[in-house]
């Protein structure tokens, strides 16, 4: 038997359970992500209704067998303003690669310090694209796909500015010809991205198309949702 008392999390996302019920996933500081069962939680008098947002954390308690847990209680530890337009998808787009590479009751407390940290830049920053970029980044080191970005895959040498690489997603960057087709890199574009530096366009252009390439490999479904509502805006 299972029970969770006042436990740090986030609501990753929620579906309709029978008549008045929701299944929710949460992403927890201490246990991964979890399955909950919130009981009465859609009924107009559910004290749980307004509590159970996505992007605030709460202080969840819950407990059960097997792999879906009964909610026990929920409370805001603070509330934020909502979040709008490109700042809500940005915040939509964590909740789903989140949800896509972290299997459930996975540990990763480093994890949750990065996505706390990344939605606090996402409400308050003003260079969203940034942040999005090196939580991918980071992400991938978390997850075990660290991103080469500081030497050739085959001889192991420093990238040069002035060189051209191709990213291969289970090796890393081997140097090809800048006129070739496909997942090319400039040098000067990964060193960039490597020291996290995004005063180029050009740099930050790249870093979004590396990223996209490796996270498409790991992720099964052929679409992120989220990426799609940035057309819209």
């Amino acid at each position: 038997m299972v029970r969770v008392d006042a436990h740090p999390c986030y609501l990753l996302h929620s579906r309709p359970y029978r008549e008045s019920s929701l299944i929710l996933d949460v992403f927890s500081f201490s246990y991964g992500r979890v399955a909950l069962i919130a009981k009465g939680a859609r009924s107009s008098k559910s004290r749980l209704k307004p509590v159970l947002t996505p992007f605030n954390q709460l202080l969840i308690s819950w407990s059960g067998r097997g792999d879906l847990y009964t909610l026990r209680e929920a409370e805001t530890t603070h509330t934020s303003l909502p979040l709008l337009g490109s700042r809500l998808i940005s915040a939509l787009y964590l909740n789903e690669l989140i949800r896509d590479l972290l299997h459930t009751e996975d540990p990763c407390e480093d994890l949750y310090d990065l996505y706390e940290r990344t939605l606090n830049e996402i409400r308050h920053g003003d260079t969203i694209d940034h942040s999005l970029r090196l939580f991918e980044k980071h992400l991938l080191e978390v997850m075990g796909y660290a991103l080469i970005l500081d030497h050739e895959a085959v001889n192991g040498a420093p990238l040069e500015d002035l060189l051209c690489y191709r990213y291969e997603i289970n090796n890393g960057p081997v140097i090809c010809d800048c006129n070739n087709r496909g997942a090319v890199f400039r040098g000067r574009d990964l060193i960039a991205f490597c020291n996290e530096n995004f005063e180029s366009e050009e740099s930050l252009k790249s870093s979004k198309r590396l990223t996209r390439l490796v996270l498409s490999n790991l992720i099964s479904r052929k679409e992120i949702k989220s990426r799609s509502l940035f057309s819209v805006l």
